[in-house]
Protein backbone atom coordinates (compact mmCIF):
# COMPACT_ATOMS: atom_id res chain seq x y z
CA UNK A 1 0.00 0.00 0.00
CA UNK A 2 0.97 3.70 -1.21
CA UNK A 3 0.05 6.65 1.09
CA UNK A 4 0.52 10.42 1.27
CA UNK A 5 2.53 10.13 5.07
CA UNK A 6 1.32 13.64 6.34
CA UNK A 7 -1.64 14.06 5.86
CA UNK A 8 -29.17 -6.73 6.92
CA UNK A 9 -30.49 -8.27 4.88
CA UNK A 10 -31.19 -11.90 5.11
CA UNK A 11 -29.21 -12.72 2.45
CA UNK A 12 -26.10 -12.14 3.47
CA UNK A 13 -26.76 -15.20 6.76
CA UNK A 14 -29.47 -16.67 6.05
CA UNK A 15 -31.18 -19.02 3.44
CA UNK A 16 -34.50 -17.35 2.27
CA UNK A 17 -36.69 -19.68 4.27
CA UNK A 18 -35.52 -20.86 7.91
CA UNK A 19 -37.12 -23.74 9.84
CA UNK A 20 -39.11 -22.26 12.90
CA UNK A 21 -37.06 -24.08 15.62
CA UNK A 22 -33.88 -21.88 13.79
CA UNK A 23 -35.75 -18.65 13.95
CA UNK A 24 -35.97 -18.77 17.35
CA UNK A 25 -33.20 -19.74 18.43
CA UNK A 26 -31.65 -16.69 16.31
CA UNK A 27 -34.28 -14.93 17.95
CA UNK A 28 -32.91 -15.43 21.07
CA UNK A 29 -29.30 -14.93 20.16
CA UNK A 30 -30.40 -11.52 19.08
CA UNK A 31 -32.71 -10.15 21.81
CA UNK A 32 -29.44 -12.00 24.40
CA UNK A 33 -27.09 -9.57 22.10
CA UNK A 34 -29.01 -6.55 22.37
CA UNK A 35 -30.10 -6.68 26.21
CA UNK A 36 -25.95 -6.96 27.04
CA UNK A 37 -24.54 -4.97 24.11
CA UNK A 38 -23.67 -1.88 26.18
CA UNK A 39 -25.47 -0.02 22.76
CA UNK A 40 -22.41 -1.15 20.49
CA UNK A 41 -22.73 1.74 17.56
CA UNK A 42 -20.94 2.86 14.57
CA UNK A 43 -19.27 -0.90 13.89
CA UNK A 44 -17.89 -1.32 10.41
CA UNK A 45 -15.30 -2.67 8.40
CA UNK A 46 -11.88 -1.40 7.16
CA UNK A 47 -8.86 -2.59 5.12
CA UNK A 48 -5.38 -0.81 5.29
CA UNK A 49 -3.81 -3.31 3.09
CA UNK A 50 -5.96 -6.19 1.71
CA UNK A 51 -2.61 -7.68 0.71
CA UNK A 52 -2.05 -8.17 4.62
CA UNK A 53 -4.38 -10.56 4.88
CA UNK A 54 -6.33 -8.96 7.28
CA UNK A 55 -9.50 -7.01 8.28
CA UNK A 56 -9.81 -4.74 11.10
CA UNK A 57 -13.54 -4.36 13.02
CA UNK A 58 -14.08 -0.91 14.65
CA UNK A 59 -16.88 -0.39 16.87
CA UNK A 60 -18.28 1.89 20.06
CA UNK A 61 -19.89 2.11 23.31
CA UNK A 62 -20.52 4.26 25.76
CA UNK A 63 -19.19 2.19 28.67
CA UNK A 64 -15.60 0.82 28.82
CA UNK A 65 -15.86 -2.86 28.17
CA UNK A 66 -14.68 -5.21 30.45
CA UNK A 67 -12.31 -7.78 28.14
CA UNK A 68 -13.47 -6.87 24.64
CA UNK A 69 -12.50 -9.43 22.03
CA UNK A 70 -13.79 -10.41 18.46
CA UNK A 71 -14.23 -14.34 17.53
CA UNK A 72 -13.76 -15.25 13.70
CA UNK A 73 -14.11 -18.26 11.74
CA UNK A 74 -13.95 -18.91 7.94
CA UNK A 75 -17.08 -20.32 6.80
CA UNK A 76 -17.60 -22.93 3.93
CA UNK A 77 -20.80 -22.60 1.11
CA UNK A 78 -22.33 -19.25 -0.57
CA UNK A 79 -23.62 -16.25 0.82
CA UNK A 80 -26.67 -17.08 2.29
CA UNK A 81 -25.02 -20.05 4.29
CA UNK A 82 -25.57 -19.44 8.31
CA UNK A 83 -22.67 -18.35 10.08
CA UNK A 84 -23.03 -20.70 12.89
CA UNK A 85 -23.51 -24.19 11.04
CA UNK A 86 -20.82 -23.75 8.52
CA UNK A 87 -17.64 -23.34 10.26
CA UNK A 88 -14.71 -25.15 8.68
CA UNK A 89 -11.97 -23.94 10.53
CA UNK A 90 -12.01 -23.32 14.61
CA UNK A 91 -12.91 -19.88 15.69
CA UNK A 92 -9.79 -17.84 16.91
CA UNK A 93 -10.13 -14.79 19.67
CA UNK A 94 -8.59 -11.44 18.82
CA UNK A 95 -8.44 -9.28 21.94
CA UNK A 96 -9.53 -5.88 21.17
CA UNK A 97 -7.49 -2.37 21.69
CA UNK A 98 -9.76 0.41 23.77
CA UNK A 99 -9.63 4.22 23.53
CA UNK A 100 -11.31 7.02 24.89
CA UNK A 101 -12.52 8.93 21.55
CA UNK A 102 -11.66 12.02 21.91
CA UNK A 103 -14.87 14.38 21.33
CA UNK A 104 -17.17 12.30 22.46
CA UNK A 105 -18.02 9.75 25.93
CA UNK A 106 -17.87 6.71 24.32
CA UNK A 107 -15.13 4.42 23.90
CA UNK A 108 -13.52 3.08 20.65
CA UNK A 109 -12.43 -0.25 19.97
CA UNK A 110 -10.50 -2.12 16.85
CA UNK A 111 -9.53 -5.31 16.69
CA UNK A 112 -7.53 -6.81 13.56
CA UNK A 113 -8.41 -10.26 11.77
CA UNK A 114 -4.81 -11.47 10.63
CA UNK A 115 -4.05 -14.38 8.68
CA UNK A 116 -7.18 -14.76 6.02
CA UNK A 117 -6.69 -17.37 3.72
CA UNK A 118 -7.65 -15.33 0.25
CA UNK A 119 -11.05 -15.24 -1.17
CA UNK A 120 -12.85 -17.04 1.69
CA UNK A 121 -16.00 -15.80 3.36
CA UNK A 122 -15.40 -15.49 7.34
CA UNK A 123 -17.95 -14.71 9.81
CA UNK A 124 -17.39 -12.79 13.49
CA UNK A 125 -19.24 -11.43 16.93
CA UNK A 126 -17.83 -9.30 19.44
CA UNK A 127 -17.96 -10.71 22.71
CA UNK A 128 -17.12 -9.12 26.43
CA UNK A 129 -16.22 -11.28 29.25
CA UNK A 130 -17.37 -14.49 27.97
CA UNK A 131 -20.48 -13.11 26.31
CA UNK A 132 -21.69 -12.31 23.15
CA UNK A 133 -22.73 -8.53 23.09
CA UNK A 134 -22.92 -8.47 19.09
CA UNK A 135 -24.15 -11.16 16.78
CA UNK A 136 -22.46 -12.93 13.70
CA UNK A 137 -21.53 -10.64 10.81
CA UNK A 138 -20.33 -12.05 7.42
CA UNK A 139 -17.82 -10.38 5.42
CA UNK A 140 -14.94 -12.03 1.94
CA UNK A 141 -11.30 -11.89 2.49
CA UNK A 142 -9.57 -10.11 0.01
CA UNK A 143 -8.56 -12.47 -3.15
CA UNK A 144 -5.89 -13.12 -4.82
CA UNK A 145 -4.68 -10.93 -7.81
CA UNK A 146 -6.61 -12.67 -11.05
CA UNK A 147 -9.46 -13.78 -8.88
CA UNK A 148 -13.00 -12.41 -10.09
CA UNK A 149 -14.43 -9.92 -7.23
CA UNK A 150 -17.35 -6.78 -6.37
CA UNK A 151 -16.72 -3.66 -5.20
CA UNK A 152 -20.09 -2.14 -3.93
CA UNK A 153 -20.26 2.34 -4.62
CA UNK A 154 -22.33 4.93 -3.48
CA UNK A 155 -22.54 8.34 -2.02
CA UNK A 156 -23.66 11.50 -0.75
CA UNK A 157 -25.81 10.53 2.08
CA UNK A 158 -25.48 13.47 4.00
CA UNK A 159 -29.51 15.35 5.50
CA UNK A 160 -29.89 18.67 5.86
CA UNK A 161 -32.56 20.93 7.57
CA UNK A 162 -35.22 20.21 5.33
CA UNK A 163 -34.00 16.91 4.35
CA UNK A 164 -34.24 13.88 7.01
CA UNK A 165 -33.63 11.28 4.78
CA UNK A 166 -32.65 8.30 7.49
CA UNK A 167 -35.85 6.51 5.89
CA UNK A 168 -33.88 6.88 2.58
CA UNK A 169 -30.73 5.33 3.80
CA UNK A 170 -31.98 2.40 5.18
CA UNK A 171 -34.48 1.41 2.60
CA UNK A 172 -31.05 1.68 0.05
CA UNK A 173 -29.35 0.12 2.73
CA UNK A 174 -31.98 -2.69 2.66
CA UNK A 175 -31.73 -3.41 -1.27
CA UNK A 176 -28.24 -3.40 -1.56
CA UNK A 177 -28.63 -6.47 1.07
CA UNK A 178 -30.44 -8.04 -1.21
CA UNK A 179 -27.61 -8.50 -3.61
CA UNK A 180 -24.55 -11.45 -3.16
CA UNK A 181 -22.30 -9.63 -0.57
CA UNK A 182 -19.92 -7.12 -1.78
CA UNK A 183 -15.99 -7.98 -1.20
CA UNK A 184 -15.16 -3.98 -0.91
CA UNK A 185 -17.23 -0.48 -0.45
CA UNK A 186 -16.43 2.76 -1.69
CA UNK A 187 -17.66 5.14 -0.74
CA UNK A 188 -18.00 8.18 -2.44
CA UNK A 189 -18.24 10.85 0.26
CA UNK A 190 -20.50 13.26 2.30
CA UNK A 191 -21.27 10.76 4.41
CA UNK A 192 -22.91 13.29 6.95
CA UNK A 193 -24.47 17.07 6.80
CA UNK A 194 -22.43 18.31 9.44
CA UNK A 195 -19.05 16.77 10.21
CA UNK A 196 -18.36 17.70 13.45
CA UNK A 197 -21.54 15.60 14.65
CA UNK A 198 -20.99 12.66 16.35
CA UNK A 199 -24.83 11.95 16.84
CA UNK A 200 -25.28 12.99 12.96
CA UNK A 201 -22.07 9.97 12.38
CA UNK A 202 -24.31 7.64 14.70
CA UNK A 203 -27.44 8.18 12.81
CA UNK A 204 -24.86 7.61 9.44
CA UNK A 205 -23.39 4.18 10.73
CA UNK A 206 -26.69 2.93 12.39
CA UNK A 207 -28.48 3.84 8.67
CA UNK A 208 -26.04 1.72 6.95
CA UNK A 209 -25.36 -0.71 9.15
CA UNK A 210 -26.71 -4.17 6.88
CA UNK A 211 -23.63 -2.36 4.30
CA UNK A 212 -21.09 -1.75 6.47
CA UNK A 213 -20.96 -4.55 9.11
CA UNK A 214 -20.20 -6.75 5.74
CA UNK A 215 -18.20 -4.93 3.47
CA UNK A 216 -14.94 -3.55 4.34
CA UNK A 217 -15.10 0.26 4.26
CA UNK A 218 -12.52 2.42 1.74
CA UNK A 219 -14.06 6.19 2.56
CA UNK A 220 -13.19 9.27 0.38
CA UNK A 221 -13.54 12.90 2.29
CA UNK A 222 -16.00 15.00 1.05
CA UNK A 223 -16.83 18.89 1.68
CA UNK A 224 -19.49 17.85 4.23
CA UNK A 225 -17.10 16.07 6.29
CA UNK A 226 -14.22 18.27 5.45
CA UNK A 227 -16.25 22.12 6.69
CA UNK A 228 -13.27 24.20 5.52
CA UNK A 229 -11.07 21.38 7.08
CA UNK A 230 -12.14 22.40 10.57
CA UNK A 231 -13.73 18.93 11.63
CA UNK A 232 -11.31 16.60 9.63
CA UNK A 233 -10.36 15.36 12.96
CA UNK A 234 -14.03 13.20 13.57
CA UNK A 235 -13.85 11.85 10.17
CA UNK A 236 -10.07 10.18 11.34
CA UNK A 237 -11.24 9.27 14.34
CA UNK A 238 -13.58 6.60 12.14
CA UNK A 239 -11.58 6.16 9.10
CA UNK A 240 -7.45 6.40 9.91
CA UNK A 241 -6.28 7.17 6.27
CA UNK A 242 -3.53 4.35 5.77
CA UNK A 243 0.00 6.07 7.03
CA UNK A 244 -2.24 8.58 8.39
CA UNK A 245 -2.21 10.63 4.82
CA UNK A 246 -4.75 12.74 3.45
CA UNK A 247 -5.05 10.57 0.39
CA UNK A 248 -3.63 6.44 -0.11
CA UNK A 249 -3.72 4.40 -2.32
CA UNK A 250 -4.42 0.10 -2.35
CA UNK A 251 -4.29 -3.01 -4.20
CA UNK A 252 -7.29 -5.01 -3.92
CA UNK A 253 -6.71 -8.23 -6.36
CA UNK A 254 -5.93 -7.44 -10.23
CA UNK A 255 -7.52 -3.43 -9.06
CA UNK A 256 -4.88 -0.50 -8.23
CA UNK A 257 -7.13 1.84 -6.68
CA UNK A 258 -6.57 5.29 -5.63
CA UNK A 259 -8.16 7.52 -2.92
CA UNK A 260 -7.49 11.63 -3.67
CA UNK A 261 -8.71 14.29 -2.24
CA UNK A 262 -10.69 17.25 -3.58
CA UNK A 263 -11.01 19.33 -0.75
CA UNK A 264 -7.17 20.33 -0.57
CA UNK A 265 -7.47 23.85 -1.92
CA UNK A 266 -5.65 24.39 -5.74
CA UNK A 267 -2.81 26.89 -5.78
CA UNK A 268 -0.17 26.73 -8.66
CA UNK A 269 2.00 27.12 -6.00
CA UNK A 270 4.71 24.28 -5.99
CA UNK A 271 4.30 23.89 -2.82
CA UNK A 272 0.92 23.92 -2.52
CA UNK A 273 -0.85 20.65 -0.71
CA UNK A 274 -2.41 20.06 -4.31
CA UNK A 275 0.87 19.99 -6.16
CA UNK A 276 2.22 17.50 -3.83
CA UNK A 277 -0.66 15.07 -3.87
CA UNK A 278 -0.04 15.83 -7.89
CA UNK A 279 3.13 14.41 -7.79
CA UNK A 280 2.32 11.96 -5.04
CA UNK A 281 -0.34 10.32 -7.59
CA UNK A 282 2.28 10.49 -10.71
CA UNK A 283 4.72 8.58 -8.55
CA UNK A 284 2.16 5.94 -7.36
CA UNK A 285 0.94 4.99 -10.27
CA UNK A 286 4.33 4.78 -12.58
CA UNK A 287 4.59 2.01 -9.46
CA UNK A 288 1.12 0.37 -9.95
CA UNK A 289 2.42 0.40 -14.13
CA UNK A 290 5.43 -1.68 -13.23
CA UNK A 291 3.41 -4.72 -11.12
CA UNK A 292 2.42 -7.41 -13.61
CA UNK A 293 -0.60 -8.15 -11.62
CA UNK A 294 -2.19 -5.09 -11.77
CA UNK A 295 -4.96 -4.88 -14.93
CA UNK A 296 -7.39 -2.29 -13.61
CA UNK A 297 -6.96 1.51 -12.33
CA UNK A 298 -9.57 3.04 -10.64
CA UNK A 299 -9.58 6.71 -8.76
CA UNK A 300 -12.03 7.73 -6.45
CA UNK A 301 -12.67 11.52 -5.45
CA UNK A 302 -15.31 13.60 -3.95
CA UNK A 303 -15.64 16.19 -6.52
CA UNK A 304 -16.10 15.23 -9.81
CA UNK A 305 -13.62 15.75 -13.19
CA UNK A 306 -16.74 15.54 -15.29
CA UNK A 307 -20.11 16.34 -14.17
CA UNK A 308 -23.01 18.75 -15.67
CA UNK A 309 -24.51 19.75 -11.76
CA UNK A 310 -24.71 23.02 -10.11
CA UNK A 311 -21.69 22.24 -8.14
CA UNK A 312 -19.34 21.99 -11.76
CA UNK A 313 -19.51 25.96 -11.96
CA UNK A 314 -17.80 26.68 -8.65
CA UNK A 315 -14.48 27.70 -8.31
CA UNK A 316 -13.50 24.63 -6.67
CA UNK A 317 -15.23 22.19 -8.85
CA UNK A 318 -13.68 23.98 -11.74
CA UNK A 319 -9.80 23.49 -9.87
CA UNK A 320 -10.87 19.88 -10.15
CA UNK A 321 -12.31 19.77 -13.88
CA UNK A 322 -9.05 21.49 -15.18
CA UNK A 323 -5.90 19.65 -13.39
CA UNK A 324 -7.34 16.09 -12.48
CA UNK A 325 -7.92 15.23 -16.45
CA UNK A 326 -4.60 15.19 -17.93
CA UNK A 327 -3.11 13.58 -14.92
CA UNK A 328 -5.69 10.38 -15.14
CA UNK A 329 -5.20 10.70 -19.08
CA UNK A 330 -1.94 10.60 -18.64
CA UNK A 331 -1.55 7.51 -16.39
CA UNK A 332 -3.85 4.92 -17.59
CA UNK A 333 -6.95 5.64 -15.68
CA UNK A 334 -9.89 3.17 -16.30
CA UNK A 335 -12.74 4.33 -14.09
CA UNK A 336 -12.56 7.71 -12.12
CA UNK A 337 -15.93 7.40 -9.08
CA UNK A 338 -17.15 10.71 -7.53
CA UNK A 339 -19.96 12.48 -6.07
CA UNK A 340 -20.96 15.93 -4.75
CA UNK A 341 -23.89 16.17 -7.93
CA UNK A 342 -26.51 14.08 -6.57
CA UNK A 343 -27.91 11.65 -9.44
CA UNK A 344 -26.07 9.09 -11.57
CA UNK A 345 -24.05 9.95 -14.72
CA UNK A 346 -22.39 8.08 -16.75
CA UNK A 347 -19.67 9.88 -19.48
CA UNK A 348 -18.68 7.96 -22.43
CA UNK A 349 -14.39 7.05 -22.60
CA UNK A 350 -12.73 10.48 -22.85
CA UNK A 351 -9.23 11.40 -23.58
CA UNK A 352 -7.74 15.01 -23.38
CA UNK A 353 -11.60 16.05 -23.47
CA UNK A 354 -12.57 14.15 -26.44
CA UNK A 355 -15.64 10.64 -26.43
CA UNK A 356 -13.06 7.88 -27.78
CA UNK A 357 -16.28 5.64 -27.83
CA UNK A 358 -19.73 6.07 -28.29
CA UNK A 359 -20.70 2.40 -28.09
CA UNK A 360 -23.94 2.12 -25.60
CA UNK A 361 -23.17 -0.74 -23.25
CA UNK A 362 -19.53 -2.82 -24.14
CA UNK A 363 -16.00 -0.97 -24.61
CA UNK A 364 -13.25 -2.64 -25.77
CA UNK A 365 -10.44 -1.44 -25.13
CA UNK A 366 -11.70 2.33 -25.11
CA UNK A 367 -8.48 4.20 -24.47
CA UNK A 368 -9.98 7.06 -22.88
CA UNK A 369 -11.26 7.67 -19.28
CA UNK A 370 -14.67 6.62 -18.00
CA UNK A 371 -16.23 9.35 -15.46
CA UNK A 372 -19.17 8.10 -12.88
CA UNK A 373 -21.09 10.21 -10.79
CA UNK A 374 -22.52 7.72 -8.44
CA UNK A 375 -24.29 10.27 -5.85
CA UNK A 376 -27.89 9.27 -4.59
CA UNK A 377 -27.45 7.28 -1.28
CA UNK A 378 -29.62 9.98 0.54
CA UNK A 379 -28.74 13.53 -0.41
CA UNK A 380 -31.22 15.69 -1.59
CA UNK A 381 -31.41 14.94 -5.32
CA UNK A 382 -30.16 17.76 -8.09
CA UNK A 383 -30.63 17.80 -11.42
CA UNK A 384 -27.93 17.63 -14.55
CA UNK A 385 -27.71 18.88 -17.87
CA UNK A 386 -27.51 17.42 -21.52
CA UNK A 387 -24.07 17.13 -22.82
CA UNK A 388 -22.10 15.12 -25.92
CA UNK A 389 -19.94 13.54 -23.35
CA UNK A 390 -22.62 12.01 -21.52
CA UNK A 391 -23.60 8.41 -22.20
CA UNK A 392 -25.93 8.12 -19.05
CA UNK A 393 -27.99 10.16 -16.79
CA UNK A 394 -31.13 9.15 -13.83
CA UNK A 395 -31.87 11.48 -11.19
CA UNK A 396 -32.21 8.56 -8.58
CA UNK A 397 -31.33 7.04 -5.32
CA UNK A 398 -29.18 4.53 -6.35
CA UNK A 399 -25.99 2.03 -5.56
CA UNK A 400 -23.49 0.63 -8.05
CA UNK A 401 -22.00 -3.02 -8.16
CA UNK A 402 -18.57 -3.06 -10.16
CA UNK A 403 -17.83 -6.69 -11.01
CA UNK A 404 -14.15 -7.00 -11.89
CA UNK A 405 -13.40 -10.42 -13.92
CA UNK A 406 -13.61 -13.35 -14.35
CA UNK A 407 -11.32 -12.73 -17.29
CA UNK A 408 -9.94 -8.86 -18.49
CA UNK A 409 -13.61 -7.39 -17.96
CA UNK A 410 -15.26 -5.02 -15.56
CA UNK A 411 -19.10 -4.76 -15.91
CA UNK A 412 -20.71 -1.99 -13.95
CA UNK A 413 -24.26 -2.36 -12.71
CA UNK A 414 -26.78 0.71 -11.47
CA UNK A 415 -29.37 -0.13 -9.49
CA UNK A 416 -32.12 2.58 -8.42
CA UNK A 417 -33.49 2.21 -4.68
CA UNK A 418 -36.46 0.18 -5.56
CA UNK A 419 -34.38 -2.27 -7.26
CA UNK A 420 -34.75 -1.59 -10.75
CA UNK A 421 -32.01 -1.87 -13.33
CA UNK A 422 -30.52 1.77 -14.30
CA UNK A 423 -28.13 0.50 -16.81
CA UNK A 424 -25.36 -2.57 -16.89
CA UNK A 425 -21.89 -1.49 -18.64
CA UNK A 426 -19.09 -3.75 -19.85
CA UNK A 427 -15.13 -2.79 -20.13
CA UNK A 428 -13.02 -4.96 -21.64
CA UNK A 429 -9.36 -4.96 -22.28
Amino acid sequence: MNTHARGISSRWLFPGILAPVVLAVAAGVFLRATANSGAVRNLHLVFHDPRARAVTVVWNTPHRLERPVVRYHQVSGDDSAPCAHAAVAPEIEQPAVALRDTGSRDWRYRATLAGLEPGARYCYRIADSGGAIVDYRAFRSAVRPGEPFTVLAFGDSRQSKRHRNSPIRRSLADAIGREDLPHLTIFTGDMVDDGSSYRQWVQWFADFSPVFERSPLVPVYGNHEAKENKHEVVYYRFFPSPGGGRWFSLDYGNLHLVVLNTEVPYSASPWSMWQEQARWFAQDMERAAARPDILWRVVACHKPPYSTGHHAVEKDSRDVQRHLPPLFDAHGVDLVLSAHDHYYQRSYPLRNGRVTDRSASVYRNPRGVMYLVTAGAGAPLTHGAPAEWVAKYREAYHYCLIAFGPGRELVITATDINGDLIERVRIVK
